[in-house]
């Protein structure tokens, strides 16, 4: 679902954006925004403040490859260092989650905008209602619940089907078909659409403890219900 972002972040996104911005050299405008006919210089890693001036977004911080900006309108940036592009940019309540969680790193006030769990709700089992990959200052978001410490009613139940029923399909499209259609219709109702539930996807099947081959084979078929 589309995050309603309050006043109130958008105020401190702004304030924090302008203050990493203060220190900007007078020439950070003389560079353009990449296109066939003024592409990026050729620099790696990016310069995360040219970045943050050219998208009027905060820069909040990198999971391998990709540099995560937050405008204060609320939509997440993700820049791709590999292509040296905007690989995805979402307004999704879960992918607010995540960018809030990663910024609070950086920036601690951010946390305190992450929603609390609702009524039904169920704390997260993989991070244990933290919001973090693991207990050390190695941490990143956790995969399962989007930073967020714990997952909407439902979700975990509908991921614990799922990872049975594929596991019971076993190599039969028609079924994996069945299944992953039936996963998706029962997570757009809860979550809506949007790029989480195509990651879910991908997560159950890493949970299902399907290789490589076989996660690509049951990711290909769910793309071909989202196309088809």
């Amino acid at each position: 679902m589309v995050s309603k972002i309050s006043p109130t972040l958008t105020e401190l996104v702004t304030r924090l954006r302008e203050g990493f911005l203060a220190e900007a050299p007078e020439h950070i405008g003389e560079v353009g925004i990449r296109s066939d006919e003024q592409p990026w210089p050729q620099r790696w890693p990016r310069d995360e403040m040219e970045l943050s001036y050219h998208f009027q977004a905060l820069p909040l911080g990198t999971i391998v490859w990709f540099l995560f900006f937050l405008h204060p309108e609320g939509r997440v940036l993700l820049f791709d260092l590999t292509q040296d592009e905007v690989a995805e940019e979402s307004d999704h309540e879960c992918d607010l989650a995540h960018a809030l969680r990663l910024g609070s790193k950086r920036y601690p006030e951010l946390a305190d905008f992450i929603p609390p769990r609702p009524q039904g709700g169920t704390v997260c089992a993989s991070c244990q209602g933290t919001g973090k990959s693991t207990a050390d200052d190695t941490w990143v978001p956790c995969q399962e619940c989007y930073g967020q410490g714990w997952l909407k009613e439902g979700l975990a139940d509908l991921f614990a089907r799922t990872v049975e029923e594929l596991r019971s399909a076993g190599d039969d499209r028609e079924a994996i078909k069945s299944v992953a259609a039936r996963y998706r219709a029962e997570c757009v109702g809860i979550l809506g659409a949007g790029n989480p539930v195509q990651s879910y996807f991908e997560f159950i099947l890493r949970r299902a403890s399907f290789d490589s081959s076989q996660r690509r084979q049951r990711q290909a078929i769910y793309k071909s219900i989202e196309t088809g």
